[in-house]
């Protein structure tokens, strides 16, 4: 994994007003989510919980510090499926069945009643936090969609986010994807030990200060 983001770890960094991050998905799930730390793996379950715990603090650090977090409106999509996804994996858990997604979405109004209300808690909580940026998805973007998939490794949704970034102006993103790693001219701040084994290795681990009478901080 070639590093080309700088990296700050979030657990020894202090988020400053003048700060705007976006915000990935996964981390939106951890904060607002009842089910992030679901595992069948109880040892992951674990893990993901010190995950979790992480990037509640940061963020409460950031509100507490008056910076901004900003959402993408196309994030909703990517929350709902995890949440459906997940939703299903505990029914399955509980039940000892192996129903497919589509047929737990299709044959299980119960169950989907309260996936909708999963998904709409969630949301609403995002929009309460952050404030919204939006990108408007015309022939420009797609073509740009296009060029950024062939020059880094990210999925569909996180090439939506980067060019968000871009057209908002924003080079901070939080998240827990070591895939934002490898993209260049972007600050990514996380708590993803492989991702900061990684960039500390390859001289990209930076540490944030402000010294006195300076507005933002350096990054050393």
């Amino acid at each position: 994994m070639k590093v080309q983001a700088e990296v700050i770890d979030i657990t020894k960094d202090t988020p400053y007003s003048s700060d705007t991050f976006l915000v990935d998905t996964n981390v939106w799930l951890y904060l607002t989510y009842s089910n992030a730390n679901f595992s069948t793996d109880s040892n992951y379950q674990v893990i993901l919980s010190r995950t979790i715990a992480n990037y509640t603090n940061y963020l409460g650090k950031i509100k507490k510090n008056e910076a901004v977090l900003a959402y993408s409106g196309l994030t909703l999509a990517e929350l709902s499926h995890v949440i459906e996804k997940t939703e299903c994996d505990i029914y399955n858990s509980q039940t000892g069945n192996s129903i497919k997604l589509k047929d737990y979405r299709n044959d299980f109004p119960t169950e989907r009643v309260n996936v909708v209300a999963e998904v709409q808690s969630v949301w609403e909580q995002v929009k309460s936090i952050g404030i919204a940026v939006n990108l408007n998805i015309d022939e420009t973007v797609i073509v740009n969609l296009s060029t950024l998939f062939e020059q880094y490794p990210l999925d569909g949704y996180d090439l939506f986010l980067l060019e968000t970034m871009k057209k908002e102006g924003i080079d901070k993103i939080i998240t827990n994807d070591k895939d934002f790693c490898t993209v260049s001219g972007i600050k990514v701040f996380t708590s993803n030990q492989v991702v900061i084994a990684a960039a500390q290795t390859q001289n990209k681990l930076r540490t944030r200060l402000k010294l006195p009478n300076e507005q933002n901080p350096r990054y050393l």
